[in-house]
């Protein structure tokens, strides 16, 4: 999917695509930062309000992209205002969109925007701090093998790791409900793409808090 290069118009316009379904988070600060989305037809504006100056990085996905290999759609602009605009000019498809501030730690995600309906819905929301999750892979009858090692990601997030022993941890993740894959990868690396996607299961993150206990059962 290719969509055209963006352009900064007035306080920052970028044209791209997306439409709706919401979920938050991200831990600090007890300032408040507003966001407002509006999904039309071929467009989707995204309007931030905060109280003093912040640092945010606003970020588009397809819902399939995947992080731990960057494939898929995804765009990204970093934003440094007290009142920001961002218009993405839309192509059919279902994507998130993630807005992740850098000072205060506070995110929001707006999930499953569905342009392209002929439909205006408008989201309001506040952005909360940042969730994690932490937990351990069983690796059962890999235990042994030293040339194995995993990635575990959110598909159609940024959110990704890698890991060669039994234990992992995701943060700044925006409060919610996701899809957590698990990759089995060998380390020889022949291949970018060598790997075996073995399992994925819902995941609760909670905003300013670390979901804990997450155990993942690999067997042959």
């Amino acid at each position: 999917m290719k969509f055209p290069d963006y352009c900064v118009i007035l306080i920052f316009m970028l044209y791209r695509c997306s439409g709706p379904s919401v979920v938050t988070g991200d831990g600090g600060a007890t300032e408040t930062v507003n966001a407002q989305v509006i999904i039309t037809d071929t467009i989707i504006s995204v309007k931030i309000d905060s109280d003093t100056l912040i640092s945010a990085d606003i970020m588009l996905f397809d819902i399939n992209y995947n992080p731990a290999y960057q494939s898929g759609y995804k765009d990204s602009v970093h934003v440094t205002s007290k009142d920001t605009i961002i218009t993405y000019k839309a192509n059919p498809g279902i994507y998130n969109l993630l807005i992740l501030t850098r000072e205060n730690n506070k995110s929001l995600a707006v999930k499953n925007l569905n342009p392209g309906t002929g439909k205006q819905e408008v989201i309001n929301d506040t952005l909360t701090p940042n969730g994690a999750i932490q937990g351990k892979i069983i690796t059962g009858a890999f235990s042994n093998d030293n040339n194995i090692y995993f990635k575990l990601y959110i598909t159609g997030t940024p959110f990704f790791t890698e890991v060669s022993n039994e234990n992992f941890e995701l943060s700044g993740i925006p409060a919610g409900t996701y899809h957590l894959e698990i990759s089995m990868c060998s380390n020889d690396r022949t291949s970018d793409k060598n790997y075996s996607k073995i399992l994925g299961r819902d995941i609760d993150v909670i905003a300013n808090d670390t979901t804990t206990g997450i155990e993942l059962f690999i067997s042959n």
